[in-house]
């Protein structure tokens, strides 16, 4: 039997918990950032990444954010569903859901249940909460 203290690996624990919640902030607040730019229309036609000088938002992602043009597109449609979702939103913030959780959700919660899926998904697991949602895909 393996002996080890579980003190440092609780403490560890709460570091990288800290850490992942931090990360999903930050990555919601660049999302929001982003989905602004990406509305900003400074010179007609031409708007957001394109009045920078860059062909589309990918190219901006790239160069400025040091991320792909997909992680962009995820972190604005996220931003942009949480603006409906202020409870999902909240539980993203304070740590009570992850990222990916908050993704999964934000695709199918309304304002009418939303209550009870954050509610859920603050007990759940990403694939359990994917087999209720998507019961189709999950293939579960």
């Amino acid at each position: 039997m393996v002996d080890f203290d579980i003190d440092p690996v609780a403490q560890l624990d709460a570091r990288l918990t800290a850490l992942v919640v931090g990360a999903a902030r930050w990555r919601l607040a660049l999302g929001e950032a982003l989905e602004r730019l990406g509305q900003v229309r400074h010179f007609r036609p031409v708007g957001g990444p394109r009045a920078l000088g860059f062909s589309s938002m990918a190219a901006y992602a790239v160069e400025r954010c040091g991320t792909s043009g997909r992680w962009v597109e995820e972190a604005r449609g996220v931003a942009r569903r949480l603006t409906r979702l202020p409870r999902l939103r909240a539980a993203l913030c304070s740590g009570a859901v992850t990222w990916s959780m908050a993704q999964l959700v934000a695709r199918h919660a309304t304002a009418d249940d939303e209550a009870g899926l954050v509610e859920a998904a603050r007990r759940s697991t990403v694939r359990a909460m994917r087999a209720r949602l998507e019961p189709d895909r999950s293939g579960e």
